[in-house]
């Protein structure tokens, strides 16, 4: 395990992991995550196993994550779902050589933020990587609309098909409830206000002429629209 301080602009300090087997590109992250600003602590890991052991045992997990999913001994994306199963909130970047559909699909089904290929320049990592931090969803501009399209289309189709017309944002926050979050942790996921959690609950009720968020959820699941 290797871990780096860069500090830079005097600020919060926030941690971040990586799980990578390739030197130089273990040497372009860092030199990315120099360029963010602010202090950075980063963890290297060249193994999926020593990273998942490293998860087990911290008391916070980090704020920013960057996986690859070819690593020498599980597949990244195991590391994936490890890490948002203890963190749902986890910040995670996929770090890849594959531009595939398929490679896609499934790290954002797992609970990738973002996906970035190797072959990426330099500027565009850096970029990536600043965007993730900020709550954005880097992903290639031409497979963007089309990924999430895919990734999405179940649920839509469901949602056409059961006559409930609730925004994705909406969606989303009865997936947090189902998860047991309260409004406050469900503002702080979402990085909304509580105002705006409580203007979407309304609506919720609304739409699904409920008078509670058990019931809400409940509904949803029966259609299966939420697990």
């Amino acid at each position: 395990m290797n871990t780096t301080t860069f500090e830079t602009i005097p600020s919060q300090r926030r941690s971040a992991l990586l799980v990578e087997d390739e030197t130089l590109f273990q040497a372009l992250i860092a030199q990315a995550f120099r360029t963010l600003g602010g202090e950075w602590d980063l963890t290297v890991f060249s193994t999926g196993l020593d990273a998942l052991a490293y998860l087990q045992e911290v008391v916070r997990t980090p704020d920013l994550m960057v996986i690859d999913l070819g690593l020498p001994d599980i597949e990244g994306i195991e590391v994936i779902r490890h890490a948002k199963q203890a963190n749902p909130s986890a910040l995670i970047m996929v770090a890849s050589v594959h531009a595939d559909e398929r490679h896609v699909l499934d790290t954002i089904r797992a609970g990738a933020s973002g996906y970035l290929l190797k072959s990426d320049s330099a500027l565009a990592i850096a970029d990536a990587l600043r965007r993730i931090s900020e709550g954005e969803y880097p992903i290639s501009p031409s497979l963007a609309r089309h990924l999430f399209k895919l990734a999405t289309q179940p649920v839509t189709q469901k949602l056409e098909e059961s006559g409930i017309e609730l925004a994705p944002r909406e969606i989303e926050l009865l997936g947090l409830f189902a998860k047991g979050y309260s409004y406050k942790k469900a503002a702080q996921v979402m990085y909304v206000s509580m105002s705006t959690i409580q203007t979407y609950v309304r609506r919720i009720y609304e739409k699904l002429d409920v008078d509670s968020k058990i019931s809400a959820v409940s509904m949803m699941r029966s259609k299966g629209l939420l697990q």
